[in-house]
């Protein structure tokens, strides 16, 4: 992949496709903003989507470099097209045209960590310290697929810095595929000076020895080194000085870690992420200055206690190992839980996290937040998942009950998911709300929605204000979903509340308007899709209390409600997987199709409503009561607004759709299937007697 500057990827202009082009029906080429030595970049609209992505382009040739690079973009798409992790770019779509190839991946706004070192310098300790951990996790990832992915080409210049500090890990051209098999890799790739030295071997390459999660940690370490201390990697030998001789205020802790991290024998090195991991979140720990220090208050603390040198010195020694030992205990449980939910072994996974609460430690909440996500997302058991977990918090098994952030995310569990509103309720009473001050409304709002008799003018008052610290707070996961949940909210209340349905249109807008600046894609597809859900009920509302009274005014709140169906019937699928832009959700879509029909009849489209529900039959087949009840009062209506007698409804025209609904599985335990018979009750005793 290319590089960036300013959001643009570096490059000679050299245009190999015209701009302007639509490829695959769907990407057009805007602009080119890179090139790099057998390859162009663009910047890509999505037409559907109104998305950008970067598009890399490639003539196939007969050149050898010609064919290393499409091997390397080969391994590119095949390594990106599996992750899904917020450090690691994605491969959208590989669209093969004549005698080129063109890979739509992410399009990544930011400069390079090698370009702001040139204009900048050394970075902050702290900063450096935030994005080797964001690093390091993307790498654990990557070790942790199966089979593990080795990237080997860490170093700045494949460090993107985006505009909100965070970093994102591009081009995977030299990734492989470890074969655990394999003693050497057949050749040597890399970049001399960041490479670890098993990728090269003796200036001739050769004695190039396979290459293994080790050899990215040495890349990663050699990389902090740069940032930290503004200085590249120098000539051969390649040696690595302390970073304290290029800035003594740096951290010794940190020091010890970027050596460990560059010893030349990989068996010297970090031998996991995960390790590493450790020691970045404890590298203070590591400092010479810092451990004289708790020397000493314990020396002090055991003296005073009447305790001599030696039982202090084993306490401290004792207590420090017998720590650490157990946070790396912990956090190899973690990596092990994840990988099991990367097969699809979930009961293993929730085993495993148990273990780590009950055996390990049960005073840290990341467990539990994963085991909850686990039975949430995977398993599609959220009541089991929040039952497990409440389980410990109302015990107060190691104070986890005091933990803010999992008592949070058990009552948003409660709110959101299982829509138990009083049980929400309850968790969020017991949350801090000067850590959280979003709690004191979430549990207002689950009280009132929990209540029949409920205070409209309260309940509307503490949206109000809860809507107002959500447009405060910085875009965020959790921001979105507050905004969904206030239009949930707003569905609800929308026959009993006034303006219930244009405050919904408002959470809504703004939602849509924050989608457009969050960075993760991958739950835009999502929101967007929720969002022009509740529209459409909104908009459909709005249509009903017009009627009879502006119809002109209705037909603009009718057709808005369509254009809204319309986009979530084009961002839902049916049988197949989730994707970037896409969710499989038949419920909705079953829901959008009925609604839309709905929709069509209320505006005096008889006919577009039926063809509405024609379409979605020859989708689903015989598997939607729905549909075809939805079909069969359409037309029962068409007959009634001819005549009141049923007897003199067209019976051929009602028949042989209602002889196929009675194919459909279960319908004769539907209520509006028994009321509809009823209905026709008349009609079909006069035909058999007939």
């Amino acid at each position: 992949m290319g590089k960036m500057e300013n959001g643009r990827y570096a490059g000679k202009a050299q245009h190999m496709t015209r701009e302007g082009t639509i490829l695959d029906g769907k990407y057009e080429l805007l602009k080119q903003i890179g090139q790099g030595g057998m390859s162009v970049v663009y910047l890509a609209m999505d037409v559907r989507l109104n998305k950008q992505w970067a598009v890399k382009e490639i003539k196939k040739g007969n050149k050898q470099d010609t064919e290393i690079l499409l091997r390397s973009l080969k391994t590119e798409a095949e390594v990106l097209k599996k992750v899904d992790h917020p450090v690691l770019p994605r491969i959208v779509d590989i669209i093969h045209c004549d005698n080129t190839i063109f890979v739509v991946m992410d399009y990544i706004e930011g400069r390079t960590l090698e370009e702001v070192l040139k204009s900048e310098g050394a970075q902050p300790q702290r900063q450096v310290i935030d994005w080797a951990k964001d690093l390091c996790s993307a790498l654990n990832y990557l070790h942790s697929m199966d089979p593990p992915v080795i990237y080997r080409d860490m170093k700045p210049s494949n460090i993107m810095l985006k505009p909100d500090g965070r970093v994102k890990l591009i081009d995977f051209g030299t990734a492989k595929v470890m074969d655990r098999e394999s003693t050497a890799d057949t050749v040597a790739l890399g970049t001399r000076g960041y490479a670890a030295p098993e990728q090269f071997g003796d200036v001739q390459g050769r004695g190039i020895h396979k290459t293994d999660a080790r050899t990215d940690i040495y890349s990663l370490g050699i990389s902090l080194y740069y940032v930290l201390t503004g200085n590249p990697p120098g000539e051969p030998p390649y040696a690595v000085k302390s970073i304290r001789e290029w800035n003594p205020m740096l951290s010794g802790g940190l020091d010890k870690i970027i050596k460990k991290c560059t010893m030349p024998a990989p068996e010297d090195r970090y031998q996991n992420c995960m390790e590493l991991m450790y020691a970045l979140d404890h590298y203070e720990e590591l400092d010479d200055a810092f451990r004289r220090s708790c020397f000493k208050k314990m020396k002090s603390f055991l003296l005073f206690a009447g305790l001599t040198v030696i039982s202090a010195v084993t306490a401290l020694g004792g207590y420090i190992g017998s720590e650490r030992e157990r946070r790396q205990d912990y956090e190899y449980l973690m990596n092990d839980a994840y990988a099991h939910t990367v097969r699809g072994e979930y009961e293993q996974a929730a085993n495993i996290y148990a273990k780590a609460i009950t055996e390990i430690d049960g005073s840290r909440n990341t467990a539990y937040l994963e085991l909850m996500r686990l039975y949430i997302n995977y398993i599609g058991d959220a009541e089991e998942g929040l039952n497990r977990v409440t389980y410990y918090i109302d015990q107060g098994y190691k104070h986890i009950d005091r933990d803010q952030q999992l008592l949070f995310r058990v009552a948003i569990g409660y709110f959101d998911v299982l829509k138990d509103y009083k049980s929400s309720a309850y968790y969020f009473n017991l949350v801090d709300v000067r850590e959280y001050p979003e709690a004191a409304y979430y549990s207002a709002i689950a009280l009132a929605m929990g209540e029949l008799d409920t205070d409209y003018s309260s309940l509307s008052d503490n949206l109000l204000q809860f809507e107002k610290l959500n447009d405060n707070m910085t875009i965020s996961a959790g921001r979105l979903m507050n905004y969904k949940l206030l239009c949930i909210i707003y569905a609800r209340i929308m026959q009993q509340m006034d303006g219930a349905a244009k405050k919904l249109i408002q959470a809504a807008d703004k939602g849509i308007r924050a989608l457009e600046e969050y960075d993760d894609d991958s739950i835009k597809a999502e929101y967007y899709t929720v969002y022009h859900q509740y529209l459409a009920l909104a908009y459909e509302q709005l249509g009903k209390l017009q009627k009879g009274q502006d119809e002109e005014t209705a037909e603009k709140y009718y057709k808005k409600a369509l254009e809204c169906c319309d986009f979530v019937l084009g961002m839902t699928s049916v049988g197949e997987g989730r994707t970037l832009d896409r969710i499989t959700d038949l419920a909705l879509r079953e829901a959008k199709y009925c609604q839309k029909a709905e929709i069509y009849e209320a505006m005096g489209e008889y006919e577009e409503a039926c063809k509405v529900y024609e379409k979605a039959e020859r989708e689903y087949g015989k598997n939607s009561i729905s549909l075809y009840i939805g079909h069969l009062k359409l037309l029962c209506n068409m007959q009634e607004k001819k005549t009141t007698d049923v007897e003199l409804w067209d019976f051929d025209v009602l028949y042989g759709l209602y002889a196929e609904a009675e194919e459909v599985p279960d319908i004769e335990r539907d209520y509006r299937w028994r009321q509809l018979t009823q209905r026709l009750a008349p009609l079909l005793e006069r035909r058999e007697a007939e």
